[in-house]
């Protein structure tokens, strides 16, 4: 039977040595989603090794968007950023099921290790993946 620690706000599935994202979102269904609920809930979800990243951009840039918008903190957001926010929290508990490798198996004896590295760029964000192959 696996069992599930909690390990820095991650779950480490001990029988399989594999780390996943807890994400359990406590929101009002019919709160006004405002600039301050889309903060708050945004940090519910606690990664402190970043592989969220690319699912947390999302209402990074919803609230990018409403500084340029000038909104203030409790003012309802216009109706295309509540569908993105609201089809971003929809969304979320998948990532749950995300499981990366607690270990990458790299040792001291590898004759032959290749890291390799993408990186790219937007108007609005960029974005680096890095990978080992042997």
């Amino acid at each position: 039977m696996e069992e599930n620690i909690s390990v820095l706000g991650l779950e480490w599935h001990t029988d399989s040595d594999m780390l996943s994202c807890k994400t359990q979102l406590t929101i009002e269904r019919d709160k006004p989603v405002t600039k301050r609920l889309v903060l708050a809930v945004a940090h519910q979800v606690f990664d402190p090794i970043g592989f969220t990243a690319p699912v947390m951009l999302i209402p990074k840039l919803i609230l990018q968007e409403t500084w340029d918008l000038k909104l203030k903190w409790d003012e309802i957001l216009p109706d295309d950023f509540i569908r993105k926010f609201k089809m971003w929290c929809l969304q979320l508990n998948a990532l749950s099921e995300i499981k990366l490798p607690r270990w990458l198996n790299i040792s001291p004896t590898d004759v032959s290790l290749s890291v390799h590295v993408f990186c790219d760029a937007s108007q609005r964000a960029y974005a680096v993946c890095l990978f080992k192959s042997s």
